[in-house]
């Protein structure tokens, strides 16, 4: 997948990707998609951050 710098516009290949990935979203009952099904132009692009031990309830 190509990159782009902040003057350009990402390619198109990249909205494909955030689109192929929104369906996978919309199609499952939870909005969970296995990493196996998400589309190469999504897979490496996404960055987490994950609350330390404790500092997240559940009801």
């Amino acid at each position: 997948m190509a990159t782009s710098s902040p003057t350009s516009s990402p390619p198109p290949e990249s909205a494909q990707a955030l689109v192929e990935f929104a369906r996978h979203s919309d199609q499952s009952s939870e909005g969970i998609i296995p990493y196996k099904d998400w589309p190469e132009g999504v897979k490496g692009h996404f960055l987490v951050r994950i609350p330390p031990e404790g500092m997240v309830t559940v009801d």
